[in-house]
């Protein structure tokens, strides 16, 4: 997974695979990508200053569950 900051459009992306993708709007400055099957492969959002009340938050990422399992199919 990549995070990236872009501050002079003030842009973020978040991109959990690369590949080819089909974006879908789901709001004005929010978009979601998704690959040839149909999953979610990408965020991005735009205006983050607007979106994020402390943008200190892109300094620090926490992860939690890292390495869960899959479901049992």
């Amino acid at each position: 997974m990549k995070l990236q900051y872009d501050a002079e459009v003030d842009a973020m992306r978040i991109a959990f695979a690369e590949t080819t993708v089909t974006t879908l709007h789901l709001t004005e400055g929010v978009a979601a990508d998704y690959d040839a099957d149909g999953r979610l492969v990408g965020l991005e959002i735009l205006d983050v200053r607007e979106r994020l009340p402390d943008l200190d938050v892109l300094g620090s990422v926490t992860l939690e569950g890292v390495g869960l399992q899959r479901a049992a199919a």
